[in-house]
């Protein structure tokens, strides 16, 4: 494994990427990927340790964190009452320090991720997920029993074993990663180069095939992509769709669902009285007009997404949530700098 940008520039050179290797190798940051252990039957894990699952180390005085009532179309049995979150997983800080540490990231401390398996949290929603964060002098009793309502699901749709996950130890790797497919940092080695308004690509635009393929066999290589899973604190996020952090901006920063801009707001307000737009006698210099619209949109947000920093990612499967895809819980890097954790945002992405 390389341990500086030279050595991985060499390697990315080695895989094929020719004059992107000194790009992709500047491009790379530290993350900690962790590396799950076997399944543990009980409370194996020292209090306090990092892992997947199980039952939490909560301070007493700390309540289990509740998701209110919420009107959903799906699992609407469910969703009507307020409900208890899962635990998902527990970070140790001093066991990121020890295997290196990351840059901005505290050196002690544990956090804390629930989520509710079923009502995701969403872009508009955050009340389906919560994060805690406990500073080192905060020490858990121990295990935190299960709240009495996983025992009792009462729906047909939701099973005790899928509120409760089994417990995984989590060991953390320090690695020093080129930027993943459709991550910000690879989106933005296009430069100047404007996105297209629904390009789809995870790649810079100005790619051949053949860098494309080299790339993805580089990532093959290395063990890091689908459909392995990926769980890391830090670093960069491996979306499933658009840049992670730039649904921070959209979603978080800018309140788009609920507060869209004039453009947008105008083109669902016509839709509505007017039908689908194709069916528009101006279709065509709308749809232009809109496109630039979209542009301008997308680059505004990636221009901003730098105030925002991946704090952790869970990709799930059927130990770790009932949805597949992967959960982010990202920070601003001011919030970060005053380990302001309960400022975090979550989001949900799937293919």
């Amino acid at each position: 494994m390389w341990s500086t940008r030279k050595e991985l520039e060499t390697v990315l050179a080695q895989a094929g990427l020719g004059e992107w290797s000194p790009r992709l190798a500047a491009a790379a940051r530290h993350a900690m990927i962790l590396e799950p252990g076997p399944f543990e039957e009980g409370a194996d894990a020292p209090v306090g340790a990092s892992r997947l699952g199980g039952r939490p180390d909560l301070p007493t005085d700390v309540p289990w964190p509740w998701r209110p009532a919420i009107a959903v179309a799906y699992f609407k049995e469910h969703g009507e009452r307020p409900w208890p979150l899962s635990f998902i997983a527990q970070i140790d800080f001093a066991e990121i320090h020890a295997a290196g540490g990351l840059e901005g990231f505290p050196s002690s401390g544990r956090l804390l991720f629930f989520c509710d398996p079923f009502l995701v949290p969403g872009a508009k929603d955050q009340t389906c997920a919560s994060v805690m964060f406990f500073p080192e002098e905060t020490k858990p009793p121990g295990r935190r029993d299960f709240p009495i309502e996983f025992r009792h699901p009462r729906t047909i749709l939701c099973q005790l074993e899928e509120f409760i996950f089994r417990p995984r130890r989590l060991t953390p790797r320090r690695w020093l990663l080129p930027p993943p497919f459709g991550s910000r940092e690879m989106r933005l080695l296009d430069g100047p180069l404007p996105p297209r308004p629904y390009w789809a690509g995870h790649y810079p635009r100005s790619w051949q095939q053949q860098t494309y393929e080299a790339y993805d066999r580089f990532w093959d290589d290395l063990g890091l992509t689908c459909p392995r899973a990926i769980r890391q604190v830090g670093g960069m996020a491996f979306p499933d769709q658009y840049a992670v952090e730039a649904d921070c901006v959209k979603f978080c920063d800018d309140d788009y669902l609920n507060n869209p801009p004039e453009e947008e707001k105008a083109f669902w307000e016509r839709r509505e009285k007017e039908g689908a737009p194709i069916d528009w006698p101006d279709y065509e210099e709308w749809s232009r007009g809109y496109d630039a619209f979209k542009v301008r949109e997308r680059a505004m947000y990636l221009e901003r997404s730098g105030s925002w920093q991946l704090v952790l990612q869970i990709d799930t499967d059927e130990e770790i949530m009932v949805d597949n895809g992967r959960l982010y819980v990202c920070i601003r890097k001011r919030d970060l700098t005053e380990r302001r954790f309960d400022r975090c945002w979550t989001l949900h992405q799937c293919t």
